[in-house]
């Protein structure tokens, strides 16, 4: 086949390179050491908690639940966070069909932090979509008097 200098073979390179790494990226982040043998379906009470106001240096804390509603253990494997100032637990076994594991997130209120804020907690687990997303949302008033 002869290309020649107008063919639109560099602008077909410029449109499957991107969608190929979105592709390989995809695939990597679904695969990310969850067992897809096994999956099960969950449900979450409070996927966004809204935390209320607070102060600089404040602690925030909450406890989602997430009911295992499927037919094989739920098994969380990581949890990412929106910030390395996030710190999360959670039971590392499977959580038996009907039973509830839950997940605590905290943080410290950064000086950064004034007005609306959203953190993140996106937990994998063996589930369809792979992903369990929770938020806490918050308020913080400017110290500043």
């Amino acid at each position: 086949m002869h290309f020649d200098n107008h063919s639109s073979e560099p602008r077909m390179r410029k449109l499957i390179c991107p969608a190929a790494a979105l592709l390989f990226c995809f695939i990597a982040v679904a695969g990310c050491g969850v067992n897809h043998s096994g999956m099960t379906s969950v449900k979450t009470s409070e996927p966004v908690f809204f935390a209320g106001t607070f102060a600089t240096g404040d602690t925030v804390s909450h406890r989602f639940s997430i009911i295992n509603e499927g037919k094989e253990d739920l098994a969380i494997d990581t949890v990412t966070t929106s910030c390395d100032c996030i710190k999360s637990s959670w039971k590392r076994k499977g959580t038996i069909p009907g039973d509830t594991a839950f997940l605590t997130v905290s943080f410290i209120v950064s000086p950064s932090d004034i007005g609306e804020q959203v953190k993140t907690a996106l937990v994998s687990a063996n589930v369809a979509n792979a992903f369990i997303p929770f938020r806490i949302r918050y308020f913080v008033r400017n110290n500043i008097k």
